[in-house]
């Protein structure tokens, strides 16, 4: 998102997948339509953001891109009030992502926090707990591949999904 300037943003992600498809250029148009849905939800423009995950999931180039596409829509499921849907959806993700130890994802953080979102505000505490576990784990992971402490400091206090689950977990012990 470009700072502050959300329609400007929208243009230009519209702009960049409108000119992927003329060009049939599909090794990115997932992960761009994913990422498109996310300004787009935040507007509260969940019906254009549902189309563009939905867009999405039928590109299917990476299944990493897919996962996350899917785990986005059961977020965009949820604020629209299909709560069954989302959950499902969640459920399945959740599923996969933990048989494989989040390995394959390519944002796993990002991923872990939409998928708690869900099942955090469908009232499921067993998941939301196990996800915030793995999540737990991979900020530890990260947080001790950095060894400059200003630079561990900026990841734990700035990175929006660390900021997600920091109000979960104790963060104390890595900084």
């Amino acid at each position: 998102l470009m700072l502050g300037d959300l329609e400007q943003s929208l243009a230009y992600y519209k702009l960049g997948i409108d000119m992927q498809e003329e060009l049939q250029l599909t090794s990115r148009l997932c992960n761009d339509l994913t990422e498109y849905s996310v300004p787009l939800r935040k507007a509260g423009r969940l019906n254009e953001a549902e189309a563009a995950l939905r867009q999405a999931i039928q590109v299917r180039v990476a299944p990493r891109y897919l996962t996350q596409a899917e785990v986005h829509l059961a977020c965009v499921l949820l604020d629209k009030g299909q709560t069954s849907a989302a959950l499902e959806l969640a459920e399945r993700l959740w599923a996969k992502i933990r048989a494989d130890e989040a390995n394959s994802l390519p944002d796993v953080l990002s991923t872990l926090a939409n998928l708690h979102y869900v099942f955090a505000a469908c009232q499921k505490s067993q998941k939301a707990d196990e996800v915030t576990q793995l999540a737990h784990r991979e900020i530890k992971t990260t947080a001790e591949r950095i060894n400059d402490p200003e630079l561990l400091q900026t990841y734990i206090s700035n990175e929006p999904n660390v900021v997600y689950f920091k109000p979960i977990l104790d963060l104390a012990s890595l900084q």
